[in-house]
């Protein structure tokens, strides 16, 4: 039924026949998302990229990015206020072609490729951002490698461009979030994930390309968000809440 939902219909419709909230479908990705403000500080983010993450940050305290700290892919320590999200946030425009590390609380950095895009009103106006992070596999270039099939260099292109075009379906929902009034509920519907599923699905995330596993959580993420570390604010601990039920994420 979602399936069929989703062929005929504009995903804000589905939503609404569906009694979806906006929260609901994004906290449901399987994909490392997060969202902010027009001034940098987190509104929303869910369980994927707190997995990518390492810590569950506080909504409207931290800024620009949940990463505990940040590196290029070198290993220059890179400022959250000269990230990618901060520039796409100050400069009002999509970053794209970029790479850094997040370092965890614990001290394990994971790869990954930032898709920071602002989120505009009708009038162009600046409202915030949303951002999509890759993690970045180099167990998937050997694996790629050793079975002798295209370039690694070829599989991140095309993970590349499945990702806009998996950020370019979700743009509305982010959109909606922000106009969303309702009380978000703690954790996905069966529904919310079987949509967020086909969306991931729709865009080429399926199981062919499990390998890189690039949305979200990367090599050595942790399990069920209420393990991980967090910071002290309502909202913080709001976020964490939402994995204690068992079974609530896939």
């Amino acid at each position: 039924m979602i399936a069929t939902a989703i062929s005929h219909k504009p995903r804000q419709e589905v939503l609404r026949d569906c009694g979806i909230l906006a929260s609901d479908l994004l906290e449901a990705l399987p994909a490392a998302l997060y969202l902010t403000d027009a001034t940098g500080h987190l509104t929303f983010y869910n369980r994927a990229a707190a997995d990518l993450w390492g810590w569950c940050p506080d909504l409207g305290s931290a800024r620009w990015c949940g990463s505990w700290r940040l590196f290029w892919p070198d290993g220059t320590p890179l400022a959250h206020d000269r990230c990618p999200m901060a520039v796409a946030i100050q400069q009002n425009r999509q970053v794209r072609g970029v790479a850094a590390q997040a370092e965890r609380p614990d001290g394990a950095r994971v790869p990954f490729a930032p898709f920071p895009t602002p989120l505009r009103d009708a009038d162009g106006k600046l409202l915030g951002a949303v951002n999509l992070l890759m993690a970045i596999s180099d167990d998937c270039n050997s694996e790629v490698a050793r079975r002798g099939g295209p370039s690694p260099q070829w599989v991140r292109r095309e993970a590349e461009h499945r990702t806009n075009n998996l950020l370019l379906a979700i743009l509305p929902i982010a959109s909606r979030l922000r106009a969303d009034t309702a009380t978000p509920r703690r954790y996905p519907s069966g529904r919310a994930r079987a949509l967020a599923l086909q969306i991931m699905e729709e865009n080429g995330f399926g199981t062919e390309l499990a390998c890189s596993r690039q949305l979200g959580r990367g090599s050595g993420a942790r399990g069920p968000i209420a393990s991980l570390p967090r910071g002290t604010g309502s909202r913080g601990r709001w976020v964490t809440r939402l994995g204690r039920r068992a079974g609530a994420f896939p």
